[in-house]
């Protein structure tokens, strides 16, 4: 007779034989499962060794040359790579720069910031005063910042200038220049009418139409022919 406690399978009801089927058959997919999972899917690990490579010719060297031997042959590392050479001055490019007189458009246009419209503005005051006097003159071309960079460029050249000829020229050649008003060339022309040739600078700037800061400008332009 067998004990209730230690049923055999087959004592079992019909609905606990079945549980125990599938029971039975959900572990033994779970562990085919994962035997196929370990096989195909898992990458296979991969166990590197570090081999040092002996240099025969090194190794077989004197013990005084083994060490010089071994630094030639040091393995590249990243972390050690080639700082960027330093750059030589004498191939740096080097900035332009232009004389205050240059009579040619392009040497102007090289200049950061003057394009050819600033060039043919440059040139033709340039012209009408007969030559720049001094750098500070560009500041009176239209448009022209002489904040920027590219007035430092610019270089004094002390060029030769165009003269007024005060005791020859017309009145319609003094007020084309830029610095003389009609009123100021006719109280010239009045003048050499009246009292006669002039003698000195002193004397247009003694006129009742000149100011001393319109003097100073003018002066460099004036000459006594």
């Amino acid at each position: 007779m067998i004990p209730r406690n230690k049923k055999s399978f087959w004592s079992l009801s019909k609905r606990e034989r079945l549980g125990l089927l599938w029971l039975s058959f959900i572990l033994l997919t779970l562990e085919i499962g994962g035997r196929v999972y370990k096989l195909f899917v898992v990458p296979t690990r991969h166990e590197y060794v570090l081999t040092v490579v002996h240099d025969t010719a090194a190794a077989n060297a004197p013990k005084g040359e083994q060490k010089s031997a071994l630094k030639s042959k040091r393995a590249y590392r990243p972390d050690r790579a080639k700082a960027p050479p330093k750059k030589n001055r004498t191939t740096e490019k080097r900035r332009p720069s232009v004389k205050l007189n240059e009579t040619d458009t392009l040497a102007w246009e090289a200049l950061p910031g003057i394009g050819p419209v600033y060039a043919r503005r440059i040139l033709k005051f340039k012209n009408l005063l007969g030559g720049y006097a001094e750098k500070n003159q560009l500041g009176e071309v239209y448009g022209l910042d002489t904040t920027e960079t590219w007035y430092g460029l610019v270089q004094e050249d002390n060029a030769p200038l165009d003269s007024l000829r005060l005791n020859s020229d017309t009145v319609s050649v003094f007020w084309k220049h830029p610095y003389v008003h009609p009123k100021l060339a006719w109280e010239w022309i009045r003048y050499r009418e009246k009292i006669g040739p002039f003698e000195s600078l002193e004397e247009v700037r003694e006129g009742y139409l000149m100011t001393d800061s319109l003097f100073r400008k003018i002066a460099p332009y004036l000459s006594l022919q």
